[in-house]
């Protein structure tokens, strides 16, 4: 599933669950090879298990990151989809800043104004729009208001009333600044 979609973070979370167990497993797999042939643990097969214990480490590290975290209801994602209507949107991010990891159900841009949704507690909308507004900022984007709502209902409404405005639709620079946002999410 592509990153952005309704759906995503727990389709990644599955994925990178199924990964790492194959990936144990091989390596556990090769070390019993190794001695089992050799009646011993000093083999090349058991320096080859260890360093397949590097991808797959790196692997369960994945799976930790994205464990606390859930897709948003898909009723919910089919809701923000008819009141955005030609407003381009994405969901289920995790966006990371050096000092914080915040969930954001959704994100969508309309001209110079990008809004979110966040139903988890651990974000801070004041600090989350700072951060976004100064990524963009940093990438050549610097006349954009950011605002995170924590209320559902809030959202929908601001959501509907900037689709009503209409936009000036330039297809590739909301695809740009999407894609901004999707690089700093996990």
């Amino acid at each position: 599933m592509k990153k952005g979609r309704p759906g995503y973070l727990d389709t990644q979370k599955k994925k990178e669950i199924l990964k790492t167990v194959i990936m144990f497993g091989l390596v556990i797999a090769i070390m019993a090879t190794g001695y089992l042939t050799t009646h011993t643990k000093k083999n090349l097969l058991t320096v080859v298990a260890v360093l397949g214990c590097l991808p797959a480490g790196k692997s369960l590290v994945g799976v930790i990151t994205r464990w606390p975290y859930r897709s948003m209801g898909q009723k919910e994602a089919e809701e923000i989809c008819r009141a955005a209507g030609s407003i381009p949107t994405v969901y289920d991010l995790v966006v990371t800043s050096y000092e914080k990891i915040m969930p954001v159900d959704c994100i969508a841009v309309s001209d110079h104004v990008m809004i979110g949704y966040t139903r988890s507690k651990k974000t801070e909308p004041a600090y989350a729009q700072r951060h976004i507004a100064q990524i963009l900022s940093q990438n050549g984007y610097q006349k954009m208001t950011v605002k995170i709502y924590t209320d559902y209902e809030s959202f929908l409404l601001r959501l509907r009333e900037l689709d009503a405005l209409g936009h000036d639709s330039s297809k590739e620079r909301e695809q740009k600044l999407l894609g901004i946002i999707l690089n700093i999410s996990l």
